[in-house]
């Protein structure tokens, strides 16, 4: 089996879909009777997994905050890695409030009314501000260095400006 095939299946099974001779999502054969045609494409590079997501349309992919809370919280994963044991726990907050900011936006543009985006919008805000606030202990702590820190505040800061604007637009 190939990588391109990993994940075939795995969110339509092969229930009445398949008896009644359906196409899948990708239109190439009926699901669960062996077509070779994936689900989505799944790429294993170093030590992370880059899945092909082009075929779903969720509303928070195009939001440019959404874009920068995901890189964001890409930055932060090596960073709390390499804290030394006796940091663990603001490390632990560090990555929970970044991987948050990133989850609320995705919510929140995924909700239905402006007064539930709105909400989720400002949730992220605050996320995003508490992810600000642990790098700048952490950089009092000498724990990062000044240009690591420095980066990772001006994608900090540019989701707080966009989560407010997208609580404008929904007001």
């Amino acid at each position: 089996m190939t990588e391109r095939h990993l994940l075939r299946n795995v969110a339509l099974g092969s229930g009445a879909r398949a008896r009644r001779g359906r196409r899948g999502p990708v239109g190439a054969g009926p699901v669960g009777c062996g077509s070779a045609v994936p689900l989505f494409r799944c790429v294993i590079e170093s030590a992370w997994i880059v899945m092909d997501t082009t075929l779903f349309q969720f509303a928070h992919r195009k939001l440019i905050a959404w874009q920068v809370a995901r890189e964001l919280a890409d930055r932060v994963r090596p960073v709390v890695a390499r804290l030394p044991k006796r940091h663990a726990e603001i490390g632990d907050q560090l990555l929970r409030a970044a991987l948050a900011t990133e989850a609320l936006i995705a919510e929140g543009a995924n909700r239905y009314t402006p007064k539930q985006k709105r909400q989720r919008f400002a949730e992220a805000r605050g996320e995003c501000g508490e992810t600000a606030s642990h790098l700048e202990r952490l950089f009092r702590y000498q724990l990062i260095d000044e240009n690591e820190v420095t980066e990772m505040l001006a994608l900090a800061d540019r989701i707080c400006a966009r989560c407010t604007g997208l609580i404008r637009r929904h007001s």
